[in-house]
């Protein structure tokens, strides 16, 4: 069954010890001080908030609604 097979061919090259090494090989530089940074005057004066929205009012839908084109699937009908 499986007792024939190599441990490799249960994992993806993303995960051996190889392909991390060569991910993190390069120089990694820190991140550099948010004090340090230079911010033009237009933008640090800009005042960003979340947009305004409002919450429908009354009970949410215990239903979700198809989307356009989806076929609806009734659970019940086998």
């Amino acid at each position: 069954m499986f007792w024939d097979l190599q441990h490799s061919e249960f994992v993806a090259d993303a995960y051996l010890k190889k392909t991390w090494n060569e991910t993190t090989k390069g120089v990694t530089l820190p991140v550099p001080d948010p004090q340090d940074l230079f911010i033009p005057s237009e933008v640090s004066d800009l005042i960003m908030l979340p947009p305004k929205t409002k919450r429908p009012p009354g009970r949410p839908p215990s239903k979700r609604k198809c989307s356009a084109g989806e076929i609806p699937v009734r659970p019940n009908l086998i």
